[in-house]
């Protein structure tokens, strides 16, 4: 997409997620060059994000949008305007198994990488059903 990588927009997560949230929030949006879209690992992370940014006063989601890939679990804060990328869990974890049970009869087995596609993206604003899966922020 022409966007350069930049380690400044790069937030790490430990135990005390809210904490971090919160301090790369105050961190990223100081910069002269701020974002106006973020992508989490998880749901719960964006809706973090959602919750640091609106406290802030950002408009979402007119000057912030937001991303997440995830699983195929209904998403906390359905109310939350994101784009989900849903992972396809259950097809990730039998290939994993299935190469850890390859190893174990082969262990000099190469190496490999295997690529699982995401689900289609989901945006709650096309949605129909209140209970399908959502965008979550």
């Amino acid at each position: 997409a022409g966007i350069a990588y930049d380690e400044r927009l790069v937030g790490g997560l430990t135990r005390q997620l809210e904490r971090d949230a919160g301090e790369y929030t105050n961190a990223v949006m100081a910069l002269p060059d701020r974002p106006t879209a973020f992508v989490g690992i998880h749901d719960r992370v964006v809706k973090l994000l959602y919750d640091y940014l609106s406290e802030l006063g950002y408009e979402i989601p007119e000057q912030v949008e937001f991303a997440a890939l995830d699983d195929g679990h209904p998403p906390e804060r359905p109310d939350v305007p994101m784009l989900r990328l849903r992972q396809q869990a259950q097809v990730i974890g039998t290939k994993s198994a299935s190469m850890l049970l390859e190893r174990i009869e082969n262990p000099g087995l190469p190496p490999r990488q295997v690529r699982v596609e995401p689900l289609p993206a989901e945006d709650p604003s096309q949605e129909e059903s209140p209970g399908e899966m959502a965008a979550v922020p």
